[in-house]
């Protein structure tokens, strides 16, 4: 299973508590069917009292958010493939400024 159709299954695992939820199935029945931790149900309810069913959608990207723009990362890109000697270093290997060579 590829890691967009994990996140769909993630997805709709959310949802069918959710509905399970709506029904008034108790929480840790809510977990036991979905086979996910008590926790995990209460972080769902509170995130549908809070943003509705639309609050439960898997996430666009996970992770920290970018440092880099997408144009410093093209920036970075070109750089990495120009080498270390365009780089101003006295060989192709790349070291900190004021490493021993």
């Amino acid at each position: 299973m590829d890691n967009e159709q994990r996140l769909k299954a993630l997805e709709r695992r959310r949802r069918h508590g959710a509905r399970l939820l709506a029904a008034g199935v108790k929480p840790a029945e809510v977990a036991r069917r979905t086979k996910v931790s008590r926790q995990s149900v209460s972080r769902w309810e509170k995130m549908v009292e809070t943003g509705g069913v639309e609050a439960l959608r898997r996430p666009r990207r996970f992770g920290r958010p970018p440092r880099l723009s997408d144009a410093q990362r093209a920036q970075l890109v070109r750089e990495l493939k120009a080498g270390a000697l365009a780089a101003g270093f006295p060989t192709e290997l790349w070291t900190l400024r004021g490493s021993p060579s």
